[in-house]
């Protein structure tokens, strides 16, 4: 295990010494455990984890709304700094794995890693652009 830590310490900083090496064998090693997740446990995050073509107009919307006030505190930091590019929505953390809605300046981009949500594209990019004018008072 130590010789691994000083073959890093070579490759990273060139040629080690004997101190380098000798100081890297006295890192502790991590021990890792990789487990399987128990049945129920892997139902609960699959159903916490819908794709955006599941849900009905109505549904991504309510989602988007409350991922918009969750973050309110920190979009008038974000203002107040004049940051204008950050992570509106975190399909993961929102429970539509998959999707995000991001700003970068006057442009709204919408990425599905997924399928698309069931709305036609143009009625989808109306509703998210309501939402953030509406949520935080930003007309993209």
């Amino acid at each position: 295990p130590g010789s691994s830590v000083a073959t890093e310490t070579r490759r990273l900083r060139g040629r080690a010494s004997p101190t380098m090496c000798s100081s890297a064998r006295a890192v502790p090693q991590l021990q890792w455990s990789v487990r399987p997740l128990p049945p129920a446990h892997r139902m609960r995050v699959a159903a916490m984890c819908a794709d955006a073509s599941m849900l009905t107009a109505e549904e991504l919307e309510h989602k988007v709304v409350l991922a918009l006030r969750t973050r309110a505190p920190l979009l008038a930091a974000a203002a107040e700094e004049r940051t204008t590019a950050y992570r509106l929505f975190h399909g993961a953390t929102e429970g539509v794995a998959g999707c995000t809605l991001d700003r970068y300046g006057e442009l709204l981009l919408w990425q599905n890693f997924r399928r698309p949500p069931s709305l036609p594209e143009s009625e989808h990019a109306e509703m998210l652009r309501r939402c953030v004018r509406d949520e935080i008072g930003i007309d993209l």
